[in-house]
């Protein structure tokens, strides 16, 4: 289900600080809300530190309301054909949406897709993904995540490839910076530390908008951001990827094991995975 902005913000917000209080080992909550009256979308107390908080959303693809239609109705069977012959395992399926075209028998698509998406997860290594052609259609990517637990996920989400597409996530990522730069500065000079947090509700394969940060600080400084984070909320639960901490940009895996421990344990404590 589609969520407001606003909802989203507050989903987002306090889901992260669930995790950083997890890997914490103390409270990191939200104290105020200053977004209102000109300041900054939240302030959240970590240990000794106040921290001002800037969400903005960053985006992949101009929705089309056919097109959010088509997805809709795609979905539940190949999630559920999916997950009928990989019921624990957690996948990710990207799908072009916008070459679906009317009058297309969506029943065989969806059969076509989900056939060829479980003949390949067997061979798909856990966080990699594999691009799948079906001739006289179109390419589909299968992405298979590590799974949290005895409960499965599969995800159809849509994927656009072109050119102009890609470059669109690049100009979201770097104009979020460059909007969010001069607020958190101000914030930073009167004594707060500063945390950046990208909302991709579309983002069906993470890599698009790591890549794109990638790109995007090569010209944009991150002066002004102490802590960046990119929040797949496009994902139920709502999971994220550090992009930068303190001095770290672009954490390696091994450098942000413990971040991960601390988000699976707050799963597992809300029973998202068991």
């Amino acid at each position: 289900m589609k969520r407001e902005t606003h909802e989203r913000e507050d989903d987002s917000i306090e889901r992260l600080c669930a995790v950083l209080s997890e890997l914490d080992g103390h409270p990191v909550a939200v104290t105020s809300r200053e977004g209102k009256h000109g300041g900054c979308d939240a302030i959240v107390t970590r240990g000794d530190s106040r921290v001002a908080v800037e969400h903005t959303r960053v985006h992949t693809t101009r929705a089309r309301p056919g097109h959010v239609r088509v997805l809709e109705q795609i979905t539940p069977p190949i999630s559920d054909r999916v997950l009928a012959a990989f019921p624990k395992e957690w996948i990710l399926v990207l799908v072009p949406v916008e070459k679906i075209e009317t009058g297309t028998d969506w029943g065989a698509v969806c059969e076509r897709i989900a056939a060829e998406v479980i003949a390949a997860v067997p061979g798909i290594k856990r966080e990699q993904g594999l691009k799948i052609d079906l001739p006289g259609l179109f390419q589909i990517v299968a992405f298979r995540h590590q799974p949290h637990g005895s409960k499965g996920y599969c995800w159809v989400k849509w994927w656009t490839r072109s050119d102009e597409e890609r470059q669109k996530i690049v100009d979201d990522v770097s104009a979020a910076i460059r909007r969010k730069r001069p607020k958190l500065i101000a914030y930073r000079t009167d004594g707060y530390r500063t945390l950046l947090l990208l909302d991709a509700e579309e983002a069906g394969w993470p890599a698009q908008f790591i890549n794109a940060f990638a790109e995007v600080i090569e010209h944009e400084p991150l002066d002004a951001f102490d802590e960046v984070y990119l929040a797949c909320t496009g994902l139920l639960p709502i999971m994220f990827v550090p992009l930068k901490l303190g001095a770290v940009v672009m954490p390696k895996p091994a450098e942000l094991q413990e971040f991960w421990n601390a988000e699976k344990r707050v799963m597992a404590a809300r029973g998202e995975w068991a």
